[in-house]
C-alpha cells in the first residue's frame, strides 16, 4: 500500500467513526466569541475569504457556527486519534499550534498535520461529511493531472500539482492560501491539501511562496485600517459563492448575485 492509499484509508476510517454520530439537519446561526476579539488578531482560516466578513467579525465579535462547521472539527479531532493506521504521519504532529507576528498584528491559527519537510491540510466538504453517500460517483475530476484507484471502494486517487493551478479562483483557491500560510509560517518549502469530495481523494501538492504570504498581510493591514476608522471596506469578495449564506447579506453593500453554478468560483 502507498502513501496515498494509506491516506484513503485513513479518510475512510474517519468516515466510519464519523458515522456513530447523529445527523443533525442543515443550521446557520450567531454566537458570540468567549471574549472580546483584539482587531490586530487574526486566524489563518479565515484570511483568504472575504474582506468584509472579516471587517464584520471584527465589529460584531460575532462566528458563524453551522452544521458543516461543526461535521468539520469532528472529522479534524478524528484525524490525530486514528492516524495509527497510516505509516506516512509515524512522525508526524497534528493540530499544532501557530502564532505569527506581523508588525502590530497577531495571526493565530492550528495547523492539521506537520512533517519534517512539508505540512498537510485535511478538506472535508459539505458533500463528503454530511450525508455522505459512499456509493455515490465522482465526475469532478477528469481532467487533472494524475490519478490512480485504490483497489478499496474503487476510490479514485488524484495527484494534482497546485502550482499549476494557483491562477484560479475557487474554492481550492481558499485551501491553498491556507496551506502556504500555514507552511510560510513554520518554515516549511512544501504543503499538501488533501481534499476529499464524493468518491475521490485529491492531493493538491504545493511549494511555499511568498505570493500568497504577501497578499494575506496586505489583507490584514486593509481590514485593521478600515475596522479603526469605522469604516466598511469597499471590496466585492474574494469568491462567488461566499455570498450563498453570508450572514451580513442584508446589511452588506458589496454583495454579490449568487446562483447553484458559482459554487466553485
Amino acid at each position: 500500500m502507498n502513501e496515498y492509499e494509506e491516506i484513503t484509508e485513513l479518510y475512510d476510517s474517519i468516515m466510519r467513526h464519523k458515522k456513530a454520530v447523529i445527523t443533525i439537519p442543515p443550521f446557520s446561526s450567531f454566537v458570540y466569541s468567549d471574549k472580546v476579539r483584539k482587531p490586530n488578531v487574526f486566524y489563518v482560516s479565515e484570511l483568504p475569504y472575504c474582506v468584509t466578513k472579516i471587517y464584520f467579525h471584527l465589529k460584531y465579535n460575532m462566528q458563524v457556527i453551522n452544521n458543516a462547521v461543526i461535521y468539520g472539527r469532528l472529522c479534524h479531532q478524528l484525524l490525530p486519534n486514528l492516524a495509527y493506521e497510516c505509516s506516512c504521519y509515524n512522525n508526524a504532529q497534528f493540530e499544532v499550534r501557530v502564532v505569527y507576528n506581523y508588525d502590530k498584528f497577531i495571526i493565530h491559527g492550528y495547523s492539521d498535520v506537520v512533517l519534517k519537510d512539508s505540512i498537510d491540510e485535511w478538506k472535508f466538504t459539505d458533500k463528503s461529511i454530511i450525508n455522505r453517500d459512499d456509493n455515490s460517483d465522482n465526475n469532478n475530476n477528469s481532467n487533472n493531472n494524475n490519478n490512480s484507484n485504490n483497489g478499496n471502494n474503487n476510490r479514485q486517487i488524484n495527484i494534482i500539482n497546485a502550482d499549476s493551478i494557483i491562477h484560479k479562483r475557487n474554492k481550492i483557491t481558499a485551501y491553498l492560501m491556507q496551506a502556504n500560510e500555514y507552511a510560510y509560517i513554520l518554515n516549511k518549502p512544501k504543503y499538501r491539501v488533501i481534499h476529499v469530495y464524493n468518491n475521490a481523494l485529491n492531493v493538491y501538492k504545493g511549494n511555499t511562496n511568498d505570493i500568497w504570504h504577501n497578499k494575506l498581510m496586505n489583507k490584514i493591514e486593509l481590514i485593521y485600517n478600515h475596522f479603526i476608522n469605522d469604516k466598511i471596506p469597499d471590496m466585492p469578495p474574494e469568491f462567488k459563492f461566499e455570498c450563498k449564506n453570508c450572514p451580513y447579506l442584508s446589511i452588506c453593500p458589496n454583495k454579490i448575485n449568487y446562483n447553484n453554478n458559482d459554487d466553485n468560483q
